[in-house]
């Protein structure tokens, strides 16, 4: 193990937050919640995790000391680590996070052939901690090199001190147009017996509580009750311990080899939630927490929004209502109804009747809309009803840039979202940030995940 560049201590605070680095240990605070690793020759693992406000240690002091990540066929206990120079920046004025510290520890497994980074942010003030690993191949692989499947591989691990008395997990559930009445629920929660081994596949959330605390960890990914999707694990636990499997960092069927040396893959991150009393104390915690990491924008997210999609019946009939003299109409309605966003979905860029009305050149279509966006714009501009438009997500960003130009939209529906793989994701997120760069901080987007097929993100 090379811990030369943490042998002099490294100290970074912004706020409240702060990051401690020397040879043998990375500790990190947000101010209420102080997490600290030892650096094994093997990897990074946690022996300390308090809130400031509570006297509980959640670590076990007695047990020996495991890395909080595995990676099965390519990283172990037994791997030789490598340790790089720790990278910290502060963000500010992000569009889609709170001011925030983030901290990177790059750990090299030369022997395997891969980096894995220990990607922290710490947003000052906040109840916990997000985690997150990325992983980056040192030289280029061949599929017979590394495993198309990381079954129980985990990106987080604690072991817990013992005295715990209560327990929880809870996962929401997707469909929901075919789940959108009184006698569906759209959470699912159930009771954890905190004597007993279990794993918990269809949970996006887990609780335990001792005494007056308690410690919520939250998974990042796109994992629900009635869909697991790809690669997106369980929660592994026992009396002792908790681990976090599924990385989603291994592609579906027809993806090639996961790691690359070009750009690292980020697996899903973890939040790791501290609060005093109960379960339901530390529900709140994790809603503030969510506060921190997706904040709300008032001028950007306090906005009541109708459709055209469904006004008319399905397919072609809803497609009939994105034209010019029914948004005209709608738009009248919203004004009436005090609503702020008329969205334009499917339709508007096809002939009626269009055998393949994806196959456009992604302009509002003349029998459609024989003023282009021009009347639609200087109505709802008159009417105070701002605009938003549908594309799907295969659609180039300089189409949705062109159409925002020319119609002033505010939201943009991005739809047909089913995501084979990582690639698939990144490609996504990549285009998402470009459209939020390129359209302004008044644009949002509006994600449509309605469907229950297998899918990444």
């Amino acid at each position: 193990m090379n811990t030369a560049n943490a042998a002099t201590p490294i100290t970074h605070t912004f706020a409240s937050a702060s990051v401690t680095l020397n040879a043998a240990e990375l500790r990190v605070t947000t101010g209420l919640v102080t997490q600290t690793w030892r650096l094994l020759d093997h990897g990074l693992a946690t022996i300390s995790l308090r809130h400031h406000d509570s006297a509980r240690e959640w670590i076990d002091q007695t047990a020996t000391p495991r890395c909080d990540w595995q990676l099965i066929g390519v990283i172990d206990d037994h791997s030789s680590a490598d340790y790089g120079e720790l990278h910290i920046a502060t963000v500010r004025d992000a569009t889609d996070t709170d001011d925030h510290l983030v901290c990177e520890l790059p750990v090299r497994y030369h022997q395997a052939g891969f980096e894995l980074c220990w990607r922290l942010w710490l947003f000052p003030g906040a109840p916990g901690i997000r985690s997150q690993l990325t992983v980056r191949a040192l030289r280029e692989m061949s599929h017979d090199e590394t495993p198309t499947f990381l079954g129980p591989s985990h990106s987080a691990r604690l072991a817990l001190a013992p005295g715990l008395t209560a327990g929880r997990v809870a996962g929401y559930y997707n469909d929901t147009q075919h789940r959108n009445y009184a006698e569906f629920p759209i959470i699912r929660e159930q009771a954890l017996n905190p004597s007993q081994a279990d794993t918990v596949d269809w949970a996006s959330a887990l609780q335990v509580q001792a005494d007056d605390s308690c410690l919520s960890l939250v998974k990042e990914s796109h994992k629900c009750v009635n869909q697991n999707g790809i690669d997106t694990g369980a929660f592994v636990f026992d009396p002792s311990s908790v681990r976090v499997t599924g990385l989603g960092i291994a592609g579906g069927y027809g993806h090639g080899p996961w790691p690359r040396r070009e750009r690292a893959r980020a697996c899903w991150a973890c939040w790791t939630i501290l609060s005093c009393g109960t379960l339901d104390d530390g529900r709140a915690a994790i809603k503030t927490f969510d506060q921190h990491r997706y904040p709300f924008r008032a001028k950007r997210d306090a906005l009541i929004m109708a459709n055209t999609w469904g006004s008319r019946g399905a397919g072609e009939g809803s497609r009939s209502a994105a034209e010019q003299d029914n948004v005209l109409r709608e738009i009248d309605s919203c004004a009436d109804l005090g609503v702020d966003i008329i969205q334009i979905d499917d339709g508007w860029q096809c002939e009626p009747g269009a055998d393949k009305p994806f196959s456009v050149d992604w302009t509002p279509n003349p029998t459609r809309f024989p003023d282009g966006w021009t009347t639609v714009r200087e109505h709802a501009a008159q009417r105070k009803v701002a605009l938003g438009l549908w594309q799907p997500w295969g659609v180039e960003v300089d189409s949705i840039v062109r159409n925002r130009a020319a119609g002033g939209f505010r939201r943009f529906k991005i739809d047909f979202i089913s995501l084979g793989g990582p690639d698939d994701l990144e490609r996504l997120c990549d285009k998402a940030a470009e459209i939020v760069a390129r359209t302004g901080p008044e644009c949002g987007i509006n994600w449509d995940a309605t469907e229950n097929n297998v899918r990444m993100g």
